[in-house]
């Protein structure tokens, strides 16, 4: 039981690729099958290993139950065989989107696998092994032949005869029928057409069937419904809108006996008391202890959350905050670990009043905007002459208050829509023209400004051709100019400004093999790339500390990341916090806190440089680090001076020197016992002897205590 594997990625069709960058497109990035042999404490890949710009999804993984070596994966490039415990792998089916794969337990040569997802997937259907995988057949025998998507398997285990296939329709992602055979797969029949799945099969589909009574099957999509009549009718046993809302104590009641959260995913029995079954669905994990008559969640103690982005802080107030969640609405926090489900569904951007801490705005899905005044107790829409739905929208689609004029709100859609009434209505920008075709994927607006906006714009539609572009506008949106230039083909996720200029912002992009993170100093017309160190993997979100203007962050699918010089050099500012795809960053201004929005593990959070002192030529905070860094020094190349930052989390001997290319010391610039703390020195250029040096290039190090970190400068007079 310490051997485990995961499957990585998701991938909605094969036609969602290119759509892939940001959970507000709905799909992440595999990279093929990881495994554990100490019970998760430590992972690495199996040899079923894919590139993330390949952009795949493992979507089952299974083990011989009579011999652990043989492993079987379903995946969207076909279904995959391992004798070697993942050693080696070796494509068997070549058939795409391979959702489920089933293996009979008695006689482990006989294997099912179903293919299809929505949007009309090649060869979509049921595929039967009898030789252990080798080769594979397509049944028929009363399965439809048209619509046939995203398909969960059961084996009875009591009798493997008996396999259950809740089937969905491919064009509707509703419930095309759960269909049973009883002689393995010759012939099958449709014992139910309830529609379990609601219209959303291609994502939550799932059927078990009691271990020891093979008449007793339960299929789930949005809620659970049970059977036991082996699979005629179907009974709805839970309800996903009876949830509670408002604050809900960890470990404490979710909602009534018959509420489990939509979505489900997985179900499993106990092995030794079947009575007893465990749920997985987009709300955790939920149980029963009589077979599906009732239900409590179990998710007390769980950081598991996923945020989407446009995450927000009040200006006024540093124990109020406000995000959206996937399909689990809408929380406010209140301090101490404390939030508060204000608003249901999918929860999307949100935002603050700068001058209000009690006025509210959140999104459900494709702009439909919602505003609160009494700090979330009470909502209304504010959706009028505003282009909602998917047709019009992104799935989480970004808005944002003007923090010069609170009144004034950007959203988009096709085109921008700007409201200059705190939402009562909208009207678009543009003369209602859209930039592109495509819709919005980020806004950002100028904290000096309310007329200087910049928008990128990027779908996550199924099949759509994306088009990455970004477009300024200096009036409001009355005219906007692309400014894409060269930037790169990808998905922009945040855009935002530096608070004291609106010629200064900041844009990031997912994606793989591109700069992630650019710079304007004038106002969009031109970009600069200042990702220099950072890692090439998605970057979501940035924000820029006002108090000083060099000191950025930015938040990636591998955690934060920070630069105190303007963009030259980065670093991971990670200490407390789990490798999680931060989706959106926002600082505190009351108590100059850093709050970090992740998509799967909540929100962290972290305090920002102190207000510097200056002692002796040296600046100190009275913030303590949490751990040792020696920054890239700023600007570099330099004449005649330059910044070295760096930190220190305890107190002692302290040494920073410049050396030549030769190793000669060049300049002592600490030495001596120093508190703990951040520090930066200038350094003029002039040795020990008070001389000014030639150009060229230098080393600069620094001790402290057993930390020993070197760096290179670059002096060009």
């Amino acid at each position: 039981p310490n051997i485990m594997y995961i499957g990585t990625g998701e991938v909605g069709s094969i036609y969602q690729r290119a759509q892939v960058g940001t959970p507000g497109a709905r799909s992440s990035y595999g990279m093929g099958i990881l495994k554990s042999t100490d019970a998760g404490a430590t992972w690495f890949q199996t040899a079923l290993t894919w590139n993330f710009s390949d952009i795949t999804a493992v979507e089952r993984v299974i083990i011989n139950p009579l011999n652990q070596n043989t492993l079987f994966a379903a995946t969207t490039e076909g279904t995959y065989r391992s004798r070697d415990a993942g050693a080696t792998w070796t494509r068997v089916n070549t058939v795409l989107m391979a959702m489920d794969i089933a293996i009979n337990p008695v006689d482990t040569t006989i294997l099912y696998v179903s293919c299809g997802q929505r949007n009309s997937t090649p060869n979509p259907g049921l595929y039967k092994s009898t030789d252990g995988g080798t080769s594979w057949t397509l049944l028929a025998g009363g399965l439809p032949t048209t619509n046939f998507g995203r398909t969960a398997l059961a084996i009875s285990p009591s009798n493997p005869q008996i396999v259950y296939a809740g089937i969905s329709n491919a064009s509707s992602s509703g419930t095309l029928g759960l269909y049973r055979t009883t002689n393995g797969g010759t012939n099958w029949t449709s014992m139910s057409t309830t529609n379990y799945m609601s219209a959303q099969g291609w994502y939550d589909n799932v059927v078990a069937v009691h271990p020891t009574n093979p008449a007793l099957v339960y299929a789930s999509g949005l809620d659970i419904y049970k059977s036991t009549a082996s699979g005629a009718t179907l009974t709805i046993k839970s309800h996903w809108n009876f949830g509670y809302d408002l604050i809900v104590p960890p470990g404490g009641p979710e909602g009534p006996a018959n509420y489990a959260h939509a979505d489900h995913h997985a179900m499993i029995f106990h092995p030794t008391n079947p009575n007893i079954m465990y749920f997985g669905c987009d709300g955790g994990v939920f149980q029963s202890t009589d077979g599906g008559e009732s239900f409590a969640g179990r998710n007390g103690g769980f950081q598991t959350t996923q945020f989407y982005n446009g995450f927000a802080n009040a200006d006024t107030d540093s124990l109020i905050a406000i995000g959206g969640l996937q399909d689990n609405g809408t929380v406010k926090y209140f301090g101490s670990n404390t939030w508060s489900k204000v608003f249901g569904g999918d929860g999307g951007w949100c935002a603050i009043d700068p001058t209000d801490a009690q006025t509210l705005y959140e999104e459900y899905v494709y702009l439909a905007l919602a505003k609160s005044t009494d700090g979330g107790n009470n909502w209304f829409d504010i959706t009028t002459g505003l282009a909602t739905g998917s047709t019009n929208a992104n799935f989480i689609a970004p808005f944002a208050i003007a923090p010069s004029d609170p009144q004034i709100l950007y959203a988009g859609a096709l085109t921008p829509y700007i409201s200059t009434n705190g939402g009562s209505s909208w009207s678009a920008t543009n003369g209602g023209v859209s930039l592109n075709g495509v819709m919005l994927a980020c806004i950002g607006v100028s904290y000096k400004s309310a007329d200087t906006v910049i928008v990128g714009t990027g779908s996550g539609n199924i099949g759509a051709t994306p088009l990455f572009q970004i477009f300024v506008s200096y009036n409001r949106g009355g005219t906007w100019t692309n400014v894409t230039g060269s930037l790169p083909s990808r998905y922009p996720t945040d855009i935002s400004f530096d608070q004291n200029s609106s010629q200064i912002a900041y844009l990031t992009y997912s994606g793989y093999g591109v700069p992630h993170v650019f710079k304007t100093t004038n106002a969009g017309q031109n970009w600069i790339d200042i990702s220099s160190n950072l890692p090439d993997i998605p970057t979501q979100s940035v924000v820029v500390d006002s108090a000083y203007p060099s000191h950025i962050y930015v938040g990636t699918d591998l955690g934060v990341f920070r630069t105190l010089d303007g963009g030259a050099s980065w670093h991971q500012f990670a200490t407390g916090m789990p490798q999680a795809m931060v989706v959106d960053l926002a600082i505190s201004k009351r108590n100059r806190i850093l709050r970090a929005a992740t998509f799967g593990n909540g929100i962290y959070e972290r305090s920002l440089t102190s207000i510097d002192t200056t002692v002796s030529g040296i600046s100190y905070t009275t913030e303590l680090p949490t751990e040792f860094s020696l920054d890239q020094n700023y600007p570099n190349p330099f004449n005649p001076s330059t910044i070295i930052r760096y930190e220190l989390p305890t107190a002692g001997k302290v040494t920073l020197k410049i050396y030549d290319v030769n190793g000669r010391e060049i300049k002592t610039l600490a030495d001596e016992y120093q508190e703990a703390g951040s520090r930066s020195v200038r350094w003029d250029s002039r040795n020990n002897s008070g001389a000014q040096i030639a150009s060229g290039v230098y080393f600069y190090h620094l001790q402290a205590g057993s930390f020993s970190a070197t760096r290179k400068l670059l002096l060009l007079k």
